[in-house]
């Protein structure tokens, strides 16, 4: 099992349990994606068109202002440039680097909701937008995307 994979577990279990709020996304919220509510994750956000350079901190600081975030993080690469061994690499102050896109988990799924409509027209670094969405439930995905 990936890393991804696991933490995609983890989200689900998460939202299983009911440590997550179990009410539904504005209607605004589902407008912003053209399939079921029900394949989505209700308090995690998938972002896309993060910069290379980013870090979760960054990343959670942007999101924080909207409500309060359970957790963050960018997708790297497993390796870093260059090495075989990821420890040793960081070590060596070789950086990892991400792979465009993250997720952000909100303590509330209204949270989630209002981050996509408040953050739609703004720009991450004051560079660029980033693309926002619900994350859909590793249950629902389709095995034909893989």
């Amino acid at each position: 099992m990936s890393e991804l994979d696991a933490l995609f577990n983890e989200f689900d279990q998460q939202e299983q349990l009911g440590r997550t709020a179990a009410t539904e996304p504005t209607e605004a919220a589902k407008s912003t994606t053209a399939q079921p509510p029900e394949k989505y994750a209700k308090s995690v956000l998938f972002v896309r068109g993060v910069p290379k350079d980013a870090t979760n901190e960054e990343l959670e600081g942007f999101f924080s202002n909207v409500g309060p975030v359970r957790s963050c993080f960018v997708v790297c690469d497993k390796k870093p440039e260059g090495s075989e061994d990821a420890p040793a690499a960081a070590e060596n102050n070789k950086t990892v680097k991400n792979r465009g896109f993250g997720f952000v988990q909100f303590v509330l799924a209204e949270d989630a909701a209002r981050a996509i409509e408040q953050l739609a027209e703004t720009k991450f670094r004051d560079q660029k937008r980033l693309m926002l969405d619900f994350a859909m439930r590793k249950g629902t995905r389709d095995p034909a995307d893989k």
